[in-house]
């Protein structure tokens, strides 16, 4: 046998042996739930639920007053053959709610590294972190307290709520056109105890969406939920009531 020959296959053999075992360990990397600091020294709590969609709150250093921003995306992980440049990319939407001074929106695309780091792709709107990496519970503090501030009256649903179930909450919206987000905080014995951010269309009197619970940190889930809404617009004449008869009730009022 030809030992030169030999040895070439082997090689190749031994070529993409490594790409298979690369590939194997960038996918144990691709569950992005968890806890994420950014080079912009804000801080992010991001859920990837079983459906590959990523959602995520996060606040700037000074505790989400400068801004706090929401985001819905899609994980599609990389199917190229050969070593790809990355994990995987998300492609999804972002929005500033009323929690912080900013109210920017737009679209947001990022590309998990093989580092594990996580990089801003491309964006509209003037997203401004560029660079994100994993981190732990311990590294990123007690979550943001409900920030209480002066609100203009708006005509649309953006704003600050009260939430009635759960214990009581802080609901902070934002309408863009006729797509509602909100990041909303729950609270019991006097702390936050979750989390979560909600996605969702507003069509006459109904706001159909998904919403997601996240890593805040003792629990996190995700699933959908249907508003209705009734008043006639301005701070404290509207409320959002669960439509589904079946559930226990909930009741979100404006409050600014």
């Amino acid at each position: 046998m030809n030992s030169s020959l030999t040895f070439c296959r082997l090689a190749r053999l031994a070529s993409i042996l490594v790409g298979l075992t690369t590939l194997g360990a960038a996918s144990s990397k691709s569950d992005l739930t968890g806890f994420w600091t950014a080079d912009d020294g804000a801080t992010y709590y991001v859920l990837q639920d079983a459906d590959n969609v990523v959602w995520w709150a996060g606040f700037s250093a000074d505790g989400g007053r400068s801004f706090t921003n929401v985001y819905r995306g899609i994980w599609r992980p990389n199917t190229a053959t050969e070593e790809p440049a990355d994990v995987g990319t998300v492609d999804g939407e972002w929005a500033d709610i009323p929690m912080g001074e900013s109210m920017g929106q737009g679209t947001l695309r990022l590309s998990l590294r093989f580092s594990g780091a996580l990089a801003k792709v491309s964006e509209t709107g003037g997203f401004g972190a560029s660079s994100w990496r994993k981190t732990t519970m311990d590294n990123v503090g007690k979550p943001p307290e409900a920030i209480k501030k002066a609100f203009p009256s708006q005509n649309d649903l953006t704003g600050i709520w009260s939430m009635s179930c759960g214990g009581g909450g802080t609901v902070y919206v934002r309408q863009v056109g006729n797509t509602v987000w909100w990041f909303g905080l729950n609270f019991q014995q006097g702390g936050p105890t979750f989390g979560e951010v909600y996605r969702a269309t507003l069509q006459g009197n109904r706001i159909a969406g998904s919403v997601a619970i996240l890593p805040w940190p003792w629990t996190s889930g995700s699933g959908v939920s249907v508003l209705n809404l009734s008043g006639d617009g301005g701070s404290g004449s509207r409320t959002l009531t669960v439509a589904d008869s079946n559930k226990t009730g909930c009741t979100w009022r404006k409050v600014q």
